[in-house]
């Protein structure tokens, strides 16, 4: 792939998953993720059913492909993973096509 890339994470937390440390974990994931080299923005949404999605954008394939080698070694993106179930968890990338600018906020 040439250009931007996009990572879906679509999942449920675990049944013994605190929302509330979920989110803190996300944050320190964020915080992972901002001084990576090629991290352009990330989201994350829950749906009314429990569905999350964590939606991240990436300037390149190499860039992405650093993140995941390191992501295993990083204790901020193990605690991350710990909240998730894995049994439902689908990955999906793709080459971004268009892509215009993005404000950051974050949801009350």
């Amino acid at each position: 792939m040439n250009g931007s890339i996009i990572t879906i994470y679509k999942f449920q937390l675990n049944s013994s998953a605190s929302e509330k440390g979920f989110l803190l974990s996300s944050d320190s994931l964020q915080n992972y993720f901002s001084a990576s080299d090629g991290f352009l923005y990330r989201s994350l949404s829950k749906n009314d059913d429990g569905t999350w999605y964590d939606i991240s954008y990436w300037r390149d394939e190499p860039a992405l492909g650093k993140i995941d080698e390191k992501f295993a070694q990083s204790t901020d993106c193990q605690h991350f993973v710990s909240f998730i179930d894995m049994a439902g968890l689908s990955v999906e990338r793709s080459g971004v096509l268009a892509m215009g600018a993005c404000a950051e906020t974050k949801a009350a």
